[in-house]
């Protein structure tokens, strides 16, 4: 995923707040397998609730503007993510904690990693539009 921008001049803070996000994700996953059982529909429910509770404030802190989505596909796009990319996602994660041992889960990181990153099998690539890819040598 990051392959292309390798050479780039990212800040170390921003390097290790990447790798903190993946060790606190992965500290959670221990963490709630000790939780008492509840039901995947619930647990997100209260979670994402508190974020969202969470996300406004600090929007208003910081007076940041609202928008009003006016493209049918900014709308296509965003219940996409919402219903096949964070709800199905979130429900299921933790009942795949709860249900699979630590072990299988490993090995499913591992074979994504192999898969992903040593693996170099070729793909279709979408095509962009032309400038819309980030620029590496933009102080921004």
């Amino acid at each position: 995923m990051f392959s292309r921008w390798v050479g780039a001049a990212v800040p170390l803070a921003s390097l290790l707040a990447m790798v903190a996000t993946a060790i606190c994700a992965a500290e959670v996953s221990v963490i709630a397998k000790q939780f008492p059982r509840s039901h995947p529909v619930t647990t997100n429910a209260v979670a994402m609730a508190t974020g969202a509770v969470i996300l406004l404030a600090l929007s208003a802190v910081f007076r940041e503007s609202r928008t009003v989505l006016a493209q049918a596909a900014t709308w296509v796009a965003l219940s996409y993510l919402v219903l096949l990319g964070s709800s199905t996602a979130f429900v299921l994660f933790p009942f795949v904690l709860k249900q699979w041992p630590a072990s299988a889960g490993g090995l499913l990181v591992l074979a994504g990693v192999y898969l992903g990153a040593i693996v170099r099998t070729p793909f279709a690539r979408t095509p962009h539009r032309p400038g819309s890819e980030p620029c590496l040598t933009c102080a921004e």
